[in-house]
């Protein structure tokens, strides 16, 4: 009888891994919703970093102008840039996004465990 060495054992679950990750690099929706996510998360993370605090205040620029080089996607009618108030508003908007998916995500499990222990008389 032979005994499995410490890295012997280890190589299925790097296996089971490395098939999951291929699982999910082949799918194009997870693939498409990453890039998104992190897209999202790098705007987010390069917009707090270079917008300076004098900009983010109400009247730093002229109210109503188009876009133009100084605010890139135009000013509301109180004088903010509305590229900067849309960096601002990402990371409030993923943690609202995460909340409500963790939220639906502990219902939805716990509403499919008790319709199996019930054998399915729960969900009619």
């Amino acid at each position: 009888m032979a005994v499995a060495t410490a890295a012997e054992a280890v190589q299925p679950r790097r296996a089971a891994y490395r098939g999951f990750v291929t699982i999910l690099l082949g799918n194009r929706k997870f693939v498409i919703g990453a890039a998104v996510f992190l897209t999202l998360l790098l705007a987010a993370l390069a917009g707090s970093l270079t917008v300076e605090p004098n900009e983010r205040r109400t009247g730093a620029f002229p109210a109503r102008r188009a876009p133009s080089a100084a605010a890139i996607l135009g000013t509301t009618s109180l004088g903010q840039s509305v590229a900067i108030q849309l960096t601002e508003a990402i990371p409030n908007s993923m943690q609202v996004g995460l909340i409500a998916a963790t939220i639906g995500t502990v219902f939805g499990a716990l509403i499919g465990l008790t319709s199996g222990f019930f054998g399915g008389r729960m969900v009619t």
